[in-house]
């Protein structure tokens, strides 16, 4: 549902580039599971030519420039190129790359999925954080950190969802990522 670099930043669709985004309730990758086409709204995450950013363009089917696998932190196309952070540099706005492929943390990503406050809560025990913590996420802004300990919105707890409208994505390590105001 969404890919983020080593440095935790999302990679967004910004006028046709693919470049590192703070998380503000952007449009989710559409079906992707680890193997083939990244598509948000329709468009396709090509990466062409070594050192040119990743494009976002109309999908064309066998087209090996968009087929993309993330396997061992590695996100990599069949046309041999590697996602790259163009100058292992950390922010939002830095250019996503095709690069040959390396061992570098700039190369590095992470997938999220997405799961429904409703699922999410399912996991918390305590009944009184259960009903907080979906009461807290109905009404939260974009960004918005909620402990999955306390059910209350937080700064940084380790455990966290940032909410922005009815998913929510589960990021491991007891942190997840919600759109919205949750469900």
């Amino acid at each position: 549902a969404y890919i983020s670099s080593s440095s935790g930043y999302m990679i967004h669709n910004s006028g046709g580039t693919a470049l590192t985004a703070n998380w503000q309730g952007q449009a989710p990758i559409q079906g992707f599971g680890g193997y083939g086409p990244i598509r948000i709204n329709g468009q396709c995450l090509a990466g062409h030519q070594q050192g040119q950013p990743l494009r976002w363009e109309g999908c064309q089917q066998g087209n090996k420039s968009q087929i993309w696998s993330l396997n061992g932190g590695r996100l990599k196309n069949e046309g041999g190129w590697c996602a790259d952070v163009e100058g292992n540099r950390s922010g939002a706005g830095v250019r996503v790359i095709a690069y040959q492929c390396s061992s570098g943390d700039n190369q590095r990503f992470r997938a999220h999925r997405v799961e429904s406050s409703q699922t999410v809560a399912g996991r918390i025990a305590s009944p009184e954080v259960k009903k907080v913590f979906l009461q807290t996420a109905q009404n939260a802004e974009p960004g918005t950190r909620i402990s999955l300990k306390s059910g209350k919105v937080i700064s940084n707890d380790g455990a966290t969802v940032i909410a922005s409208s009815s998913a929510v994505i589960a990021a491991g390590g007891g942190n997840v990522i919600a759109t919205g105001g949750g469900n």
